[in-house]
C-alpha cells in the first residue's frame, strides 16, 4: 500500500545518560526523494601531518535510498575539491559513515575543514541548510602513541589486594608498550 505511514523517533542525549525523554511538537512531512544531511565531520581533534582520510557521517533524510553523493571538501581558504561517492546504499532514515580518501595533505598548525553535500543521487539536495559541517582540526608533526591507562589501587595490609597483584602484574607484562600504570598506595583497605 503506497499510503502507509512510517513514524520514527530518534533520541540522542549526547552521552549524558538521561533517564528518559519526551516527544513534543511532532511534525509530519513528506520527504523529497533525494535528501541527505551531513551530521558530523567525525575526526579526532588532533591528527598527524600527512595525507588524511576524512570520515563524515551522512543521514538519508529522503524517501529513496542514496546510491551516490557529490561532496565538496575545503581546507581554510584553499579552493574546494569535489569528490564523488558512488556505490552507496543508504536507506531512508539511516546514517552511514563515509570516507573521503586522499583528499587532504595536512600541514602542521590548525586547519578549518569544511565539507558540504552538493548532490544526492545526481540531483541538487532540496534541503541544503543541513548539508554543511565545519570543524577546526589541529595538526602535529608527530603524535605520541595512545596508551591505555590502568589504575592500580593497593594497600600494604590488604590481603584481597595482594591476591590480585599477580594477575594485574601479568596483564601489564603481557601488554608492555600498550599500557601506562598509575599505582595508588592507600591507607585504607
Amino acid at each position: 500500500d503506497g499510503n502507509a505511514l512510517q513514524l520514527g523517533f530518534l533520541h540522542d542525549d549526547s552521552g549524558n545518560w538521561a533517564t528518559g525523554f519526551g516527544v513534543d511538537n511532532v511534525t509530519l512531512r513528506v520527504p523529497g526523494d533525494d535528501d541527505a544531511s551531513l551530521t558530523t565531520l567525525d575526526m579526532v581533534a588532533v591528527v598527524e601531518a600527512g595525507v588524511q582520510t576524512v570520515p563524515i557521517i551522512i543521514r538519508n533524510e529522503g524517501a529513496q535510498a542514496i546510491s551516490g553523493l557529490t561532496v565538496s571538501f575545503q581546507v581554510d581558504t584553499q579552493s574546494p575539491v569535489q569528490q564523488p561517492l558512488s556505490g552507496l546504499n543508504i536507506s531512508p532514515l539511516v546514517s552511514d559513515t563515509l570516507m573521503l580518501t586522499d583528499i587532504w595533505q595536512a600541514g602542521v598548525g590548525e586547519a578549518q575543514l569544511s565539507v558540504e553535500i552538493l548532490q544526492v543521487n545526481g540531483k541538487i539536495d532540496p534541503n541544503p541548510q543541513d548539508n554543511r559541517v565545519q570543524r577546526s582540526i589541529g595538526v602535529a608533526n608527530q603524535l605520541a602513541p595512545a596508551l591505555m591507562l590502568l589504575e592500580h589501587f593497593t594497600q600494604h595490609n590488604c590481603d584481597i589486594c595482594a591476591d590480585q597483584n599477580p594477575v594485574f602484574n601479568q596483564v601489564v607484562s603481557n601488554n608492555k608498550g600498550e599500557v601506562a600504570v598509575v599505582a595508588y598506595h592507600t591507607f585504607w583497605p
